[in-house]
């Protein structure tokens, strides 16, 4: 984190017409400063623009804040907050700001910062918490939204529901209460119907039930008396087997429908009743089943007997017992009715309370919502009218921090944004019409220089003519010279070959005649075998005395012979062996010749390689003067054209000047604040008076433009704005004059 010092404790109060814009690249290097910043900053525009925008921050400043301001950033999301800068002679000033990404083209090419003044609240609480920041660290605050705020469960209600800083979610609230209070009131008329249904099915399982089940039970115990007293009255066999038959079925039913009613449930009400039940219930058993054993066996008399004193006495007083508990049951399940509808009665007044409770908060939340909508809409719409007017001092505040506040608060960073720029707008004027004048003069010169620069390169273009057939003829002379060494080449390359040709024939020579001495050789050893017999002959012949006279006469012939062919064999190998020495000599001064011949090639060879590359250089050097003379003629071409162009750009300095005036008295339209229009007009004048001396020194330099330059990215402390046009620096109000100091070096962008 950069740390610039020194510091002290001298503030400087922005005025209420004071807004300070700025916009860096995307190392955050300062590449645009209006006027009131670089007032407010004590530095000059040129120490300012390609400096990091950190030059200006006070040591106070916690890092953390920064931090979470170039983590919106990377969001591409819009930074706000209170921050301390520091003043290039060490002072200090509080300002509100505001950085958002600067858009060009659908990609983001650095970032825009405005900065208004500070509200004394608003700065008192940020003092506050920045101190116990710098002491403490972050323990006991966060950020919100950017803002630094303090940790804790409204914090963090917030930051979940954003209720007081969020239009989408107050909507969102309006939809979720409106939702929940229908799921309370189906809650509710589900509870109820639930209740109902509970207590229908308590009434149907303890009351009906039970009902049913001991009615029938009585049914089956009437039914046994009625058949018992019918054989009893009426005894006979058929009577009798019925009876048998029909008693120990209707007791097992009777005895079913009584375990049902007891296992549907005994309230607890009811209990010394069913108990009463059970007893008589027992015994009128134990009393029917004497009474079918009787009947079974056949005793009619004992049947009567056990009738009267045992079934009929049980009988009544289960009946009587029976009557008592029907009727009790049948009073509790009215009782179970009465209960629901009661509970049916309340349902209905809860849902129509909380029916009545919800609309009504509905309505109030509606049209409270509606009256903060419309409240700044009506306010936006009135700031609009009057902007649209040309009145750029209506002013429009809010304390809201929801998507309205957010974008009342936009529209006034863009009220005032252009307040500011038509205010620079209108100091700027007069500079455009003196740079018209100086432009329409520089014209005039450029005009003349442009013709004097047309004849010389006409007479160049001439001169490029003439070089140009020059080397074009060297050139096809070049060509017919290598196409010559072509030729020449191919010659010594077949002279090469027939000479090699004659080396192979002078070898196949010298061979053969070496064989041809290996043939005499061996005739001279015929020879020479040949005399030796006919010696032998001869001895032979001599020993064999007369007989062998004629034998000695054929071996001297022979012999003669021998002698003969061994002198000729002589006298032909030396012929052969001086052929062959004469045919090794040639054959050297062949193998001589067939070297000498394959240098005289190689030789050539390197000639038709000289000669091309000759041939082709002189082609390239024909084609680059080619190029060249084109390029002159262009360059003649676009003189001539400048020189047109020249002429136009007069009169467009004239059309200028003549906007410019235009342009004044649009600007004028527009009604500032009285602090602001005289602020601007000294800048005007005096950013005029000052840009005007450079010019008249550079002749025709076209006047800069103001808030051009760019940042070099160097961030050096004297690096300036080299690459780009520094804009004139304005004289500020005698308020903001502090002492010219060197610009700090380092740093990335960690601070407004």
């Amino acid at each position: 984190m950069r740390d610039n010092q020194p510091v002290n404790n001298d503030e400087t109060v922005l005025r209420e017409d004071h807004f300070l814009i700025s916009r860096t690249d995307l190392n955050g290097r300062i590449v645009f400063a209006n006027d009131a910043f670089v007032a407010v900053s004590g530095f000059t525009r040129d120490e300012l623009i390609g400096q990091p925008h950190n030059l200006v921050r006070h040591p106070d400043m916690p890092p953390p804040v920064f931090g979470e301001m170039w983590r919106m950033l990377k969001a591409d999301q819009v930074w706000t907050g209170e921050v301390k800068n520091r003043r290039k002679d060490g002072g200090y000033y509080w300002v509100h700001a505001t950085v958002s990404p600067t858009i060009a083209d659908g990609r983001k090419v650095g970032y825009t910062s405005v900065r208004i003044p500070l509200d004394a609240a608003r700065r008192a609480t940020a003092e506050t918490n920045y101190r116990k920041v710098r002491e403490t660290g972050m323990r006991g605050f966060a950020f919100y939204r950017g803002a630094l705020v303090r940790r804790g469960p409204l914090v963090w209600l917030r930051r979940r529901l954003a209720i007081n800083t969020s239009l989408r979610a107050r909507l969102a609230v309006l939809v979720g209460v409106t939702g929940v209070s229908l799921a309370l009131i189906a809650g509710v008329a589900l509870s109820a119907l639930y209740l109902a249904q509970a207590r229908a099915q308590s009434m149907f399982a303890a009351g009906l039930v039970p009902v049913v089940e001991l009615n029938e039970f009585a049914s089956r115990i009437d039914r046994q008396r009625a058949v018992l007293v019918d054989v009893i009255a009426n005894p006979s066999l058929d009577g009798i087997k019925h009876a048998t038959a029909a008693l120990p079925q209707d007791r097992e039913q009777a005895n079913r429908h009584w375990q049902q009613a007891v296992s549907a449930g005994v309230p607890a009400a009811l209990r010394a009743r069913f108990d009463a039940v059970a007893a008589d219930r027992s015994r009128y058993d134990k009393a029917l089943l004497a009474e079918i054993d009787a009947v079974s066996s056949g005793s009619l008399e004992g049947a009567t007997t056990i009738f009267s004193e045992q079934v009929q006495p049980a009988y009544q007083a289960l009946r009587q017992h029976l009557s008592e508990l029907l009727a009790a049951e049948v009073a509790q399940a009215r009782v179970l009715n009465e209960n629901i509808d009661r509970d049916v009665q309340q349902a209905q007044i809860v849902i129509a309370a909380v029916f009545v409770a919800v609309l009504l908060g509905l309505i109030w939340y509606t049209g409270r919502l509606s009256r903060r909508i419309l409240g700044s809409v009506e306010a936006l719409s009135a700031m609009s009218k009057r902007v649209a007017a040309g009145d750029l001092s209506a002013t429009v505040s809010s304390q809201s921090k929801d998507e309205i506040g957010r974008l009342m608060f936009g529209l006034s960073v863009m009220q005032k944004t252009l307040r500011a720029t038509v205010g620079q707008v209108r100091g700027n004027v007069e500079t455009i019409v003196g740079a018209s004048r100086e432009i329409a003069a520089g014209n005039t010169d450029l005009s003349s220089r442009t013709e004097q620069q047309a004849a010389s390169l006409q007479e160049t273009a001439s001169s490029m003519d003439e070089l140009t057939a020059t080397v074009k003829q060297n050139a096809d002379n070049a060509r017919a010279a290598s196409q010559l060494a072509v030729n020449a080449s191919g010659l010594a390359s077949r002279g090469g070959e027939v000479v090699g040709d004659v080396v192979e024939t002078m070898g196949g020579i010298s061979a053969s005649s070496k064989k041809m001495a290996d043939i005499i050789g061996v005739i001279e050893g015929i020879a020479f075998q040949t005399n030796i017999l006919a010696l032998n002959a001869a001895v032979e012949a001599a020993r064999a005395g007369e007989q062998g006279r004629g034998f000695a006469v054929v071996a001297g012939e022979v012999r003669t012979l021998a002698q003969r062919s061994a002198t000729a064999a002589k006298e032909i190998k030396g012929l052969i062996g001086e052929s062959g020495q004469r045919i090794e000599a040639g054959q050297a001064l062949v193998e001589r010749a067939g070297q000498t011949m394959q240098e005289i090639v190689q030789a050539v060879a390197r000639v038709t390689d000289i000669m091309g590359e000759i041939s082709a250089a002189s082609e390239e050097q024909s084609g680059g003067i080619e190029q060249v003379n084109r390029a002159i003629t262009q360059m003649d071409e676009v003189t001539q054209q400048n020189a047109a162009l020249v002429e136009e750009a007069a009169a467009a300095a004239a059309s200028l000047q003549s906007q410019a005036q235009q342009l004044t008295e649009a600007v004028s339209q527009f009604r500032l604040a009285d602090g602001s229009a005289r602020h601007t007009s000294v800048v005007a004048s005096d950013a005029t008076a000052r840009a005007a001396a450079p010019r008249a020194k550079a002749g025709a330099r076209p006047a800069a433009v103001p808030g051009s330059g760019t940042g070099s990215g160097t961030g050096s402390a004297s690096g300036g704005a080299s690459g780009g046009v520094a804009a004139p620096t304005p004289v500020a109000s005698p308020a903001f004059a502090p002492t010219p100091r060197p610009a700090m070096a380092g740093g990335d962008w960690e601070t407004f």
